[in-house]
């Protein structure tokens, strides 16, 4: 890239022309000059176009083309995202950056917990032949089980945003795997790493952000694998996440189907709660009935939405414990105490969103004043 700046620093339409050239060799593979460029694919570059840029933006992004980019932090996508939308913008649709720490209250207790409690029964199981450095065919057979369950699990975000949930949730589950094989090499049984991006789903409305989450979570997954000492040396060096649809959740097809028996019902039929608009309710449930009572009981304030189902429901006692386990991890990630009344909560969110709607006009209002002295890019142009 460097080189490309210097060859064509002053004569931007031919430095338009050449990225545009370098971008389709990265499509499919192949030459670009004297260099041999690797297969992408992963849809990011079938379209190609590179608009012509102005001197300023030619020199904002040869100071960008000198820093060294192979250890950004994918998390940074999501500060990208908010930034790039106008503050009125992101009121609206609920977008707001949520940290590593904060998305870790969440994907801890409820996706990571169980599958540590499990592992931990299973090295216990597995403690004396450990020890020894000897093993069976039936202790392979255990590793492999959970291995399994491992690289089968998918997780879903149906308002997925810039990805950071889902970038958490797979790093997290690249961590055990490799505790997994490293536990199994001691036992002398070779396994491969099978967890991958794939597992990853995710619904997103805002066109941006559905874009902005893939390249997040491939950037996380080869930065973890070549952090780990594994290589990415596979073309095409990005996947085709199939799993990532741009629409509303709510007109997903999954989430408004009926199972023969509510008592069958499997993870599939998701329960989904998101911070919406203040007119916007984002319900998925397994079925007409279920969706009438979770409608019945839902509470909304200021764009923060909090559904709540009836508890004594003889054929989703399942949806019942899973919700209560929801509930306090909600409740944790915001740092509420788990015991407060409805009435409590909702104050404490009034509360919450008063104090971002402040925050956001006194960026709006800085922004203005910026605007003064210097010109700031739109949204459309961000993009």
């Amino acid at each position: 890239m460097t080189e490309i700046f210097k060859a064509d620093v002053d004569d931007p339409e031919h430095f338009s022309e050449t990225l545009e050239e370098l971008f389709a060799t990265m499509a499919s593979g192949g030459r670009f000059g004297a260099h041999k460029i690797r297969h992408f694919n992963g849809h990011l570059f079938e379209e190609a176009t590179v608009f012509q840029l102005n001197e300023e933006e030619m020199s904002a992004l040869a100071t960008a083309a000198e820093a060294d980019w192979q250890f950004i932090q994918p998390s940074i996508m999501g500060n990208l995202f908010e930034r790039g939308l106008d503050p009125n913008q992101r009121a609206q649709i609920g977008a707001h950056y949520t940290s590593e720490e904060d998305i870790l209250t969440i994907v801890e207790p409820v996706l990571m917990a169980p599958l540590r409690r499990e592992w931990s029964a299973l090295k216990s199981s597995l403690a004396s032949a450990y020890a020894k450095a000897k093993s069976s065919s039936a202790d392979r057979a255990k590793l492999t089980a959970f291995h399994n369950k491992l690289a089968s699990i998918t997780v879903l975000d149906p308002a997925c945003g810039s990805g950071n949930f889902l970038y958490v949730s797979l790093k997290l589950l690249l961590d055990l795997e490799k505790e997994v094989i490293a536990f199994a090499t001691q036992l002398g049984f070779t396994f491969r790493p099978r967890v991958n991006v794939q597992q990853l789903t995710a619904i997103e409305l805002n066109a941006y952000a559905f874009e902005l989450a893939q390249v997040a979570v491939q950037i996380g997954y080869l930065q973890w694998r070549r952090d780990n000492g594994f290589q990415n040396d596979e073309e095409p060096v990005l996947q085709v996440l199939d799993g990532f649809e741009n629409k509303d959740a709510l007109m997903k097809e999954i989430f408004r189907k009926l199972p023969k028996d509510l008592r069958e019902a499997r993870a599939e039929e998701h329960i989904a709660v998101a911070p919406l608009g203040s007119d916007q309710l984002e319900i998925a449930a397994a079925s007409d009935e279920l969706r009438a009572i979770v409608a019945n009981k839902k509470r909304k304030m200021s764009g923060e939405v909090r559904v709540y189902h009836e508890r004594g429901w003889p054929s989703c006692a399942w949806l019942a414990n899973a919700h209560a386990k929801l509930d306090n991890a909600v409740a944790h990630a915001y740092r509420f105490p788990v015991d407060l009344t409805d009435e409590q909560i909702l104050e404490r969110l009034l509360a919450l969103n008063l104090e971002r709607s402040a925050d956001e006009s006194e960026t709006a209002r800085k922004s203005g004043a910026q605007k003064r002295t210097s010109r700031v890019k739109t949204a459309d142009e961000i993009i």
